[in-house]
């Protein structure tokens, strides 16, 4: 019997569902889960916790409600061994689960750096709901937290708790914020707002060693200054889930590798999310996962449908600084030109030849969004992925 097996529950793993639905309202849909399925978003993880919000006031759905809405079965706490790609089957413990088509959406693992140190194994990541639980009862009654990463999450965090009231210290190997997203004046912008709620930073450092103090805990740096915290949050980043990818001996790099159709290297496997690698580039964010799961479920469908992606900023949550990236796929071949005063900038990305090819804004200047993306869509086609 024909069935599509999606693992995974996520925004990746639900958006497809729910765009194959659309398109194939009768075939057998099973969903996979290693949690109890509720359905919730993710961006909200990183700017919620100021607010007092507990994990169940992030969910929108239950796995019950996601299984009713999509006529599908859910199964939930089941975590996939193996992958038979031969005989098309999944081992789930002892159970088996044949699919004729399978989509993996398994997401990202965060990364912790490598720390020294008897309280290195206290650190804490937030990657789904019960992360997020852990991070909101670790900080009950607590001031202090040391986050460890200034991205584009760590922003979003020190934001989110500088605002509450919490006492936020940032460490970062970097010398601005988002290094990898904004040129150093708008980095420097968001730096300077993120202050003003009683950020402190610690920029061009690492974290040698986290250990206890008198009072909560200790991190050296690798300056040889030290930070003292109740908590401690590694906000570096989180790398491809492929550990079933491998196991099945699909083609690995960096993300399950997949073309233009998201499929794998077995033409019955299909991936997409922060577990892929489309066409040699990870895609993470909302905006690339709703492309991709449009086009995947027309692909299915046996219509097949390549995922295109337009233009897609990336949208930061610091309310401090309002800040919108879309920067260039090759940072080495061009330069920033930036315009604008205090903290609202806009920066032009200009390839060689002077065509821009990305852009950052700060602030006010935020309001240019609409009008940059528009004239990063009429990049030449050569360009535009």
């Amino acid at each position: 019997m024909e069935q599509m097996v999606v693992v995974g529950t996520g925004q990746a793993g639900v958006g497809f569902a729910r765009e194959f639905r659309r398109k194939c309202p009768d075939v057998p849909l099973c969903l996979v889960t290693h949690d109890d399925g509720s359905v919730y978003y993710k961006p909200n993880l990183s700017k919620s916790l100021g607010s007092g919000k507990l994990r169940d006031d992030l969910i929108t759905a239950t796995a019950c409600d996601l299984a009713s809405s999509l006529n599908a079965e859910v199964l939930t706490h089941a975590e996939v061994t193996a992958i038979d790609a031969p005989n098309r089957c999944l081992s789930i413990g002892s159970e088996h689960l044949e699919y004729t088509k399978l989509v993996l959406a398994c997401g990202s693992r965060p990364f912790v750096p490598m720390i020294e140190g008897a309280r290195a194994a206290d650190i804490l990541t937030v990657n789904d709901l019960e992360d997020y639980a852990a991070l909101a009862g670790a900080l009950r009654g607590k001031r202090r937290i040391a986050i460890i990463g200034g991205g584009l999450i760590g922003c979003e965090f020190a934001n989110d708790l500088a605002s509450a009231g919490y006492e936020v210290s940032v460490i970062d190997l970097a010398d601005w914020p988002m290094a990898h997203l904004l040129p150093e004046s708008l980095g420097r912008a968001l730096e300077e707002s993120l202050s003003g709620l009683g950020v402190k930073w610690f920029l061009g450092n690492t974290a040698k060693s986290v250990d206890g103090a008198s009072v909560g805990t200790r991190l050296e740096l690798s300056d040889e200054r030290t930070v003292d915290a109740d908590v401690v949050l590694s906000a570096v980043g989180s790398r491809p889930d492929t550990a079933l990818a491998v196991q099945a001996g699909l083609e690995v790099a960096n993300g399950v590798l997949v073309d233009a159709y998201l499929r794998s290297s077995d033409p019955n496997i299909f991936a997409l999310g922060d577990c892929a690698s489309i066409q040699g580039r990870v895609r993470p964010f909302i905006a690339p996962i709703i492309h991709s799961a449009k086009a995947l479920a027309g692909t299915v469908a046996a219509d097949d449908t390549p995922v295109h992606f337009p233009p897609l900023p990336v949208v930061v949550k610091t309310p401090a600084c309002p800040t919108v990236a879309l920067p260039p796929t090759d940072q080495s071949a061009g330069n920033w030109h930036v315009e604008g005063q205090g903290t609202d900038l806009e920066a032009l990305f200009l390839d060689a030849s002077g065509v821009p090819r990305g852009f950052a804004l700060t602030g006010a200047a935020t309001s240019r969004r609409q009008t940059l993306v528009r004239q990063m869509a009429s990049r030449p086609a050569a360009e535009s992925a």
